[in-house]
């Protein structure tokens, strides 16, 4: 995950945070309030922003580099699931969950899979012993 694509996911964030901070601005400029105290003011939301998006960045880089590297290194991708931990945020939990929905599918059609080549063997076992009977 590249920091410019995450970024870019929250262009919209960015943009109504910009929004904000000119409302912020422009209603309290009436009141009275010096200009230095009014930069301080949203240098402290921007600030504020850029440390949550940080944060939010962080786990989300790191996650996706887990599911990354496990996904190149595991042969069968449905058993990634095995080797991944549990997300902290939705989209995490979202892919976990999809992952978790393809494996029982994967597990269930195994088995079914399973069961109809005994039933099969079982059929040509017993059609070869009528075969053999005079």
């Amino acid at each position: 995950m590249k920091l410019s694509k995450f970024l870019l996911d929250k262009l919209l964030l960015l943009f109504l945070f910009f929004l904000i901070s000119i409302a912020i601005f422009i209603f309290l400029m009436p009141m009275d309030v010096y200009l230095d105290t009014a930069f301080y003011l949203l240098l402290l939301i921007w600030l504020g922003l850029f440390v949550w998006l940080a944060y939010d960045y962080y786990r989300k880089a790191k996650f996706f580099k887990r599911v990354l590297f496990v996904m190149n290194r595991v042969y069968d991708p449905i058993l990634m699931i095995e080797m991944l931990d549990d997300a902290s945020f939705i989209e995490g939990k979202l892919l976990i969950e999809i992952l978790e929905v393809l494996s029982k599918q994967m597990h269930d059609r195994i088995r079914s899979n399973e069961i109809a080549m005994k039933d099969y063997r079982e059929y040509v076992e017993m059609w070869v012993h009528e075969i053999k009977t005079p």
